[in-house]
């Protein structure tokens, strides 16, 4: 633990430095990433026995909530606000893990889909992850196997 507050310092070094107009908002986004950074990692602390990520998590989940179980890679992308590249990685991922099933979409560019089977809220059946107000908790997803 440090004995001074990094945010405070950086904010009086921008002010030091004559950025005073700008101090103000750097440490306000300073802050809520830092909370972010903590958040993801107890998050992702508690989903990693399952072999997983939030960001697979949050695409399996998605898949779960689809009417189907399967989505277009670019809708699993669209709706998650991610890059497509973000989206094939984790999917190639929970493919190996055995997670998730991949089929071939002639609608879509990279002739995929986002997958059926595992994905489905028979088999994931999570409590979301949660975090409450003062005192962070992660709870991993409960009932998921691996096929």
């Amino acid at each position: 633990m440090l004995a001074f507050d990094p945010i405070d310092e950086a904010r009086a070094h921008w002010e030091t430095h004559g950025w005073g107009d700008a101090a103000a908002g750097m440490a306000v986004v300073t802050s809520v990433m830092r909370v972010q950074q903590l958040l993801l990692a107890q998050i992702d602390a508690a989903l990693r026995p399952h072999g997983l990520t939030f960001a697979r998590y949050e695409v399996l989940v998605l898949l779960t909530f689809s009417r189907t179980g399967e989505l277009p890679l670019k809708v699993i992308g669209s709706r998650l606000m991610v890059h497509p590249t973000s989206v094939t990685n984790a999917i190639d991922r929970l493919v190996a893990a055995g997670y998730v099933r991949r089929r071939p979409n002639p609608d879509e560019e990279n002739g995929a889909t986002g997958p059926k089977g595992p994905a489905t809220s028979k088999r994931l059946r999570p409590s979301s992850p949660n975090v409450s107000v003062g005192r962070p908790t992660a709870t991993a997803p409960t009932g998921m196997t691996r096929r």
